[in-house]
């Protein structure tokens, strides 16, 4: 067993063992009818630290590695693109050597499907899918 799995597993025992019990989300992400191919989804708890998970290929999924309480939650999606152009690190100003240069990403989803976001999701106990397909 991995750290990584020992950890995981310690949580969820953790979880289970305290009387709670555990919800499961998954599902796809569109954003003007295409997937979201490069992001992160975050749920939002009423009170408390925000749980997040990455996007990719327009699929995300919680429970599997991160442990979710059932309530309610808000739910921002954050999606990035490649912009085509480079950036050199600053810490090598002048640089040519390809290891420090990056892609540069932009966020492309608008602000209310995260900053300001007007999504919300309710879970229970178990397992559920939601798809989020946004509009611009």
């Amino acid at each position: 067993m991995t750290p990584k799995q020992a950890v995981t597993l310690t949580l969820l025992i953790a979880t289970l063992g305290c009387g709670g019990s555990v919800a499961t989300l998954s599902g796809k992400v569109e954003y003007a009818g295409q997937p979201v191919q490069q992001g992160a989804l975050q749920l939002q708890p009423g009170d408390g630290r925000p749980l997040s998970v990455e996007i990719s290929e327009g699929a995300y999924s919680f429970g599997k590695t991160l442990a979710v309480k059932p309530g309610d939650y808000k739910v921002r999606v954050f999606g990035y693109r490649e912009t085509g152009t480079w950036s050199v690190n600053p810490d090598r100003p002048g640089s040519t050597r390809p290891e420090d240069r990056s892609k540069d990403v932009e966020e492309f989803i608008p602000p209310k499907y995260n900053y300001q976001t007007e999504l919300e999701v309710s879970l229970s106990a178990g397992e559920q899918t939601r798809d989020f397909l946004l509009r611009p």
